[in-house]
């Protein structure tokens, strides 16, 4: 928790603090998707938000934080610190910083934090997905950026690989497996 107390989740709890209009951009999500799930996220538009203060220029910044807060209100973006810290173990383990036992170890603690604070592995991965818009400022339908792996397009094409494969409902069973 001390690295996560500096990461992406830090920068969006103080965002919140600066734009409580964050909050009623979530409620109006809720009320326009009240299942809301991963494919939804790509959903999102600007005029959707902006009547509440969302702005061109910090856009993907305020769909993050909205699609955060819709998820696990203040704890909305904890999961993409720790896929992220995930990911930096992997690496970490693949350049001989740390040993097999020290990753397993490392993967144990994190996976049980995330399993403490959230319901199904779609609410993580929808975490994830609100950081990156939130980290990257970004968001495929709003931009003019060039980029090719474009985060709106990502989420609708997860979530219809999601309803169709095999191996990603797995992942949703094995999340169901409560760590010690």
């Amino acid at each position: 928790n001390e690295v996560l107390h500096y990461g992406h989740r830090s920068a969006y709890r103080a965002f919140l603090e600066q734009h409580p209009e964050v909050k009623d951009m979530a409620k109006h999500i809720k009320k326009i998707y009240p299942d809301f799930n991963l494919g939804e996220c790509s959903c999102i538009e600007y005029d959707d938000l902006k009547k509440y203060g969302a702005t061109k220029k910090d856009w993907g910044k305020y769909k993050g934080a909205a699609i955060a807060y819709t998820i696990k209100g203040e704890e909305g973006m904890d999961a993409y610190d720790y896929q992220r810290l995930i990911r930096v173990a992997k690496i970490s383990y693949d350049l001989k910083y740390i040993s097999g036992d020290e990753l397993s170890e490392l993967y144990h603690k994190l996976n049980r934090e995330i399993q403490k604070k959230y319901d199904s592995f779609e609410q993580v991965h929808r975490s994830y997905y609100a950081g990156e818009y939130f980290r990257r400022n970004f968001d495929s339908r709003t931009s003019d950026s060039d980029d090719t792996d474009s985060d709106g397009d990502v989420v609708y094409y997860t979530y219809h690989y999601r309803k169709n494969n095999e191996s990603y409902k797995t992942m949703d069973r094995l999340f169901e497996v409560k760590l010690k």
